[in-house]
């Protein structure tokens, strides 16, 4: 699968997401109408209610960000001179993967950090661009 075809895929999966929302909501609002318009007063305040309660977490979900603005992701940074065999399978997995290994010239604000609680995975982030390497956690003790 191409990167054109994956980010396709993304922008539907994405935009998708929001037109099931907004369907959701709008269901919800024609239940609310058509009870209120038919069903007897008390039962109407209560679907009206129930519905509003489910609305809450979609409209959250809708507007909710990935991370909180201005936090600093979780790790402790590594740079090349700390870590030049981590620095090396980066590049090595960068050549294998068929994408562009991360320059380490400073402008590009190119890092790895070390986490301890997930397996292994590597991100870009949007706001420095920074790689980051996660490493698995230490074994626990029995």
């Amino acid at each position: 699968m191409g990167a054109t075809l994956r980010a396709l895929r993304a922008l539907v999966l994405l935009c998708g997401f929001y037109l099931l929302s907004l369907v959701l909501l709008a269901v919800a609002a024609v239940v609310d109408v058509a009870a209120v318009t038919w069903a007897p007063d008390a039962f109407a305040g209560k679907i009206v209610i129930v519905s509003l309660l489910l609305a809450v977490p979609v409209v959250r979900g809708m507007f909710m960000l990935r991370t909180p603005m201005g936090e600093d992701p979780p790790g402790i940074p590594v740079t090349e001179a700390d870590e030049p065999r981590l620095w090396a399978l980066v590049r090595e997995l960068a050549a294998a993967t068929g994408t562009r290994a991360p320059d380490l010239d400073g402008e590009t604000g190119t890092e790895a950090a070390l986490h301890a609680a997930v397996a292994a995975a590597l991100a870009d982030h949007p706001d420095t661009g920074p790689l980051r390497a996660l490493l698995p956690p230490a074994p626990q003790p029995i």
